[in-house]
């Protein structure tokens, strides 16, 4: 299970995490891409995103992050981190239709109440892109193979 940290504030149980790069299209392909976060977690009590969310223009709107994607058996397979995020989208979700019988674990929880959140990356101002300056990455521990 992906492990996300915001503003040093690690938020427990990531049940889904993707990482998107994106350049444009072919014909354009932009100077600097576009990088987001996508993760999805259970419905808490915790406001802490969605105060992020709808933070107003100025510092408190943009935080630290830090993803850890992990091997099946559970060892860090990269760690992604976003040096000036916001939030792009926020999403609650009480009882989603997806709801199906006869889901567990994982499934069922991703179908019961949770949050989706896409957090993007932002270069800072008048400042270049490097291809380190909006997320870095770093590699984690070999996965172990059975056998």
């Amino acid at each position: 299970m992906a492990k996300l940290t915001i503003g040093g504030t690690e938020i427990p149980q990531v049940l889904r995490a993707k990482v998107h790069i994106t350049h444009g299209d072919s014909r354009d392909p932009l100077l600097v891409p576009i990088i987001e976060i996508e993760v999805t977690v259970p419905l808490t009590e915790s406001t802490l995103i969605a105060e992020w969310a709808k933070a107003p223009k100025g510092p408190d709107r943009f935080k630290k992050v830090e993803l850890q994607t992990m091997h099946r058996e559970g060892g860090v397979a990269h760690t992604w981190t976003l040096l000036q995020a916001w939030v792009k989208d926020f999403e609650e979700t009480e009882f989603a239709p997806e709801l199906t019988s006869g889901g567990t674990g994982v499934e069922a929880q991703l179908t019961n109440y949770h949050v989706r959140v896409t957090i993007a990356g932002a270069l800072l101002p008048n400042q270049d892109y490097n291809g380190n300056n909006i997320i870095t990455v770093a590699a984690g521990a070999a996965q172990q193979l059975p056998g």
